[in-house]
């Protein structure tokens, strides 16, 4: 990585160059093989997921390894000391990186300085007999009452604290 650090590569905008250095080297490697930089718009490293850069209209793979902890690690300790809100900036550039998953942020942000105690992102599972019921299921299907699939039998039972919609509540 180093013999990296010491040679931009043609074409790459400085800052776009300093965030792949960010990145373990086998993710270093990869982005500058297969990655326009002037089409990059972000690099993904979910924990247990495979590394990817988004540019327009679609997704490329960087490694078929999941990202390990170590990558993470390797990440964090080169973009700079995280703040309280548990972000971190890459100097000298406007690109951040953020540790936090946003139902932890949104809750330690918003709803604790708020006192707002039973107000969640991702409700637990034993608040659900507490959560208004706000649309009946389709029970057959399993999808909301109107949505795309049509109705097949009788109404299911009410939602509540999920994601109405089938699709997105799968993610």
């Amino acid at each position: 990585m180093e013999e990296a650090l010491d040679r931009q590569p043609a074409g790459w905008d400085p800052e776009i160059e300093l965030l792949a250095q960010t990145l373990p080297p086998h993710l270093y490697q990869a982005v500058h093989e297969r990655i326009d930089p002037d089409q990059l718009l972000e690099i993904v490293l979910d924990l247990g997921r495979e590394s990817e850069a988004r540019v327009p209209g679609r997704e490329v793979l960087l490694s078929d390894q999941s990202v390990t902890a170590s990558d993470l690690d390797y990440v964090a300790n080169r973009v700079g000391q995280f703040g309280d809100d548990n972000r971190a900036g890459i100097e000298r550039t406007l690109h951040r990186v953020s540790a936090i998953p946003l139902d932890k942020y949104v809750d330690a942000h918003f709803y604790q300085p708020l006192r707002m105690e039973h107000t969640r992102f991702k409700p637990p599972p034993q608040w659900r007999a507490h959560i208004a019921p706000t649309q009946y299921e389709n029970a057959e299907l399993h999808t909301p009452v109107g949505a795309v699939a049509p109705m097949r039998g009788g109404r299911g039972e009410m939602l509540r604290g999920i994601v109405h919609d089938p699709t997105a509540r799968r993610m």
